[in-house]
């Protein structure tokens, strides 16, 4: 892991214990990395986790579909880490599937519903095929589809930034990747087999109008206002004109790609702005924008004011205004 140090269960506090306990009863295997990023704090841990219970590990949706979904937003999101993982699960259901995403291929997946959701997964910052359901999903899939949709992308952003490029951190000299993978198979399709089980609260919070897409399954739409309201209430240390001048670029923007000129974009706009948070704009905007950018002097340069727990924060305070950005043309 790079860049923060992912506390233990002896060493977190008890909701930390708690939530790990949880994830080690529900999942096989050890930790994974993706809940070990958010550690350092627990709340923040706790909200993700249910996240992930109530979009990905729960809910009519096949796992197979959501996988589909996560391959194909991980690949826009160009998030290798995420994507291997995916395509690796996909084949559990079918081998095509797995083939279809590694060589590009997406004509090789033969159901045309799962063929369809592949496409739309792929163009999630095209708004226009966003907001076209019949060029993705049936409506009775809506929430548990864009869910998974937001989940990844979320994910994604803060996998890219403090975690490396593999699953299995390994060269694939001698076939030695591909003999772990192998191992790890056992454990891998138990995992794509799991499915938990829901308990339904007795209340639950209005949701926002950005929250419309969760209106058919209220525990996938309290969880994400949950993770929004906390982020916005940790991320209090940020002037409101940093968050002000960050959130006019994120909500101008239309998807699309910053490409090569992604570095001289960024520097320009810190230079029109009068701030002494550039330090912390670089990160938002790196984080929003192309976190796999995101680099070992632009995260010194934010440390060197700010500490591991603010830089969790302010990753994810990003990725969640690019999930409500996305939400935003639908």
């Amino acid at each position: 892991m790079k860049y923060i140090n992912p506390k233990s269960s002896k060493k977190g506090d008890q909701l930390l214990k708690e939530v790990y306990q949880e994830i080690k009863s529900s999942l096989p295997g050890p930790i994974a990395p993706p809940y070990k990023i958010h550690s350092i704090d627990s709340k923040l841990l706790s909200i993700y986790w249910d996240i992930n219970k109530f979009t990905y590990f729960s809910g009519d949706l096949s796992r197979t579909l959501k996988d589909v979904v996560a391959a194909g937003v991980s690949d826009a999101n160009e998030c290798p880490f995420c994507y291997e993982s995916h395509t690796e699960l996909l084949q559990f259901e079918n081998k095509e599937l797995k083939q279809a995403f590694r060589t590009k291929n997406l004509d090789l997946i033969k159901d045309p519903y799962t063929k369809k959701l592949a496409k739309y997964s792929l163009n999630i910052y095209n708004p226009n095929i966003l907001k076209n359901e019949s060029l993705g999903y049936n409506q009775e899939d809506k929430t548990e589809i864009i869910g998974t949709v937001l989940m990844f992308t979320y994910t994604n952003i803060l996998t890219n930034i403090f975690l490396y490029e593999s699953v299995i951190p390994l060269p694939n000299r001698f076939g030695l990747r591909n003999l772990m993978w192998k191992m790890a198979t056992p454990m891998m399709k138990k995992a794509f087999n799991i499915k938990l089980e829901r308990v339904d609260k007795e209340e639950y919070n209005e949701l926002p109008n950005t929250l419309e897409w969760a209106d058919q399954d209220l525990l996938i739409g309290n969880s994400f206002n949950n993770l929004y309201e906390y982020l916005e209430k940790e991320s209090s240390f940020l002037s409101d004109s940093t968050k002000e001048i960050a959130l006019q670029k994120i909500n101008s923007w239309n998807g699309e790609s910053l490409g090569l000129q992604l570095n001289a974009t960024i520097a320009q706009w810190l230079k029109e702005c009068e701030t002494k948070d550039k330090d912390v704009l670089n990160i938002i905007y790196k984080s929003c924008f192309a976190s796999y950018t995101m680099g070992e002097k632009d995260i010194n340069s934010f440390l060197s004011n700010h500490n591991e727990s603010q830089l969790l924060i302010v990753v994810s305070w990003s990725a969640a205004q690019i999930c409500q950005r996305i939400s935003s043309w639908l």
